[in-house]
């Protein structure tokens, strides 16, 4: 068993290092984003470029925007499409820690005044996902469901924060069920031959139970 669990991690230390090899790329790409006016991503320009022609071509970057999320101790519930600086294409992966999403990602154009479907988040065991804060609109927003790009905010790298929380703690199924039937039975066993005392009924049951626990 320990063999088995010590392949287990190893696998999973692998591909968390190409996570990070995968964000350290898209951090790269981010900073182009941050400093040119015009980013060339997955064979697409961002920006108000002109070809040899006089041509416009590409995206007015004013119009777009980059997302940042920060998954925590959190994994992606799906596959996420990561930016491959090496190929210059998105490839598709689970990612923990920090993930960028460019324009053109999953299909999301990332324009001002659209919507993206944010992230689902894994939660380590014990916890729980609740939502997603974005720092620069101050706000919560649900993950899973559509967030809105605010209108005029074209250029703009927008930070989501995974709201990770303990969990709550279920309750015992084995003890629920047990404290039905010892009332159920309690009470029974009380009328029956305890003068009609259910609370004797009960508390008779319990000290049983409790032996036999």
């Amino acid at each position: 068993m320990k063999k088995i669990l010590s392949v287990m991690l190893a696998i999973m230390m692998l591909f968390g290092a190409m996570s990070i090899n995968a964000s350290a790329a898209g951090e790269d790409k981010l900073n182009e984003w941050r400093n040119n006016s015009i980013v060339e991503i997955n064979d697409v320009v961002y920006g108000n470029g002109m070809n040899d022609l006089g041509e416009s071509y590409g995206y007015v970057k004013s119009n777009y925007v980059v997302l940042c999320f920060n998954f925590g101790t959190g994994t992606s519930y799906k596959t996420l499409a990561v930016y491959d600086s090496q190929n210059d294409k998105f490839v598709y992966e689970k990612v923990s820690g920090e993930y960028i999403m460019f324009p053109g990602a999953d299909n999301n154009s990332l324009a001002v005044g659209s919507s993206v479907i944010l992230p689902l988040v894994t939660a380590p065991e014990g916890k729980q996902c609740t939502a997603w804060y974005c720092v620069e609109t101050n706000s919560y927003e649900v993950t899973g469901k559509p967030w809105t790009i605010p209108a005029i905010t074209g250029g703009v790298v927008y930070t989501f924060v995974a709201e990770i929380i303990p969990a709550e703690e279920e309750a015992d199924t084995l003890t629920t069920i047990l404290g039905i039937l010892t009332k159920v039975f309690g009470t029974i066993l009380g009328i029956l031959f305890l003068d009609g005392s259910s609370a004797a009924g009960v508390a008779l049951v319990e000290k049983l139970l409790g032996g036999l626990l």
